[in-house]
């Protein structure tokens, strides 16, 4: 590859800046104004959005994904921040949640909770077929709208200062996805905190591992339980997610063998 991926957005956006004098090269591929500009957006949307980025897919550009371990390693050549702080987060909240799909212009969905009043019954000869409605309820989701904006300043720009442009992306997406974490991880804490499970066993009597067992054991008893009549399958076998602070790593590792 003839260009550093980042590097090519980063060239993008100064083209930009400077005015857009006549076209964009990106190896033998010209691009017009109005393709960068659109270029340059899908790219930092994407950037922030997801960790592994696809840029442009027509065929006919020589740019494929950026931030992937081999242009970490060339970076690293022009005394690039390795080690620059930010906020901690992970994304597996993501397991707990289904994503909702939805069209352009499209700001808010349902959620239904279909129930079925049949019951089968043994039939008489001649007997009448009851027929049973379906009844449910639903509940309206609405699209909350976040906002934020990434500010690149002249200095980093008039001096193609290309770490910082990279800190300033790093820092805006690790910004949003802490956001996301909040929230989520939020969700499932007030799930959780409404739905205890008491610590089993006996105090002096059963070990603190045995205790851990017996509470991991009640805890899937109870939402296998809970959950058995509400299309999720045989519940009674299901496979559950668990989260836990990690202070309590060991502890429920120990638990789970």
């Amino acid at each position: 590859m003839p260009t550093k991926k980042i590097e090519t957005l980063f060239n993008a956006i100064l083209y930009l800046r400077d005015g857009a004098q006549g076209t964009f090269k990106v190896g033998n591929y010209e691009a017009e104004p109005k393709e960068v500009q659109a270029f340059v957006s899908k790219q930092i949307q994407a950037f922030i959005i997801s960790g592994y980025n696809r840029l442009d897919d027509s065929g006919k550009k020589v740019i494929q994904a950026f931030t992937g371990t081999s242009d970490v390693a060339e970076i690293t050549k022009n005394v690039w921040n390795a080690f620059q702080e930010q906020a901690n987060y992970d994304l597996l909240w993501q397991r707990a949640f289904r994503p909702v799909p939805l069209r352009k212009g499209q700001l808010s969905w349902d959620i239904g909770n279909v129930t079925s009043g049949l019951t089968l019954k043994i039939l008489n000869e001649g007997q009448k077929v009851d027929y049973a409605k379906i009844t449910g309820s639903k509940v309206t989701g609405s699209v909350d709208l976040y906002g934020g904006g990434l500010s690149i300043d002249w200095k980093t720009m008039e001096g193609r200062d290309l770490a910082g442009f990279y800190n300033s992306m790093i820092d805006f997406k690790t910004a949003k996805m802490t956001k996301l974490a909040e929230i989520f991880y939020g969700l499932l804490w007030t799930a959780a905190s409404a739905h205890t499970v008491a610590y089993q066993g006996t105090a002096g009597t059963d070990t603190q591992l045995d205790r851990d067992i017996m509470t991991i054991n009640k805890g899937y008893e109870t939402i296998s339980s809970a959950c058995k009549d509400l299309g999720f399958g045989d519940t009674a076998n299901i496979t559950m997610l668990m989260y836990f602070a990690p202070t309590m790593k060991a502890r429920m590792l120990a638990a789970l063998r």
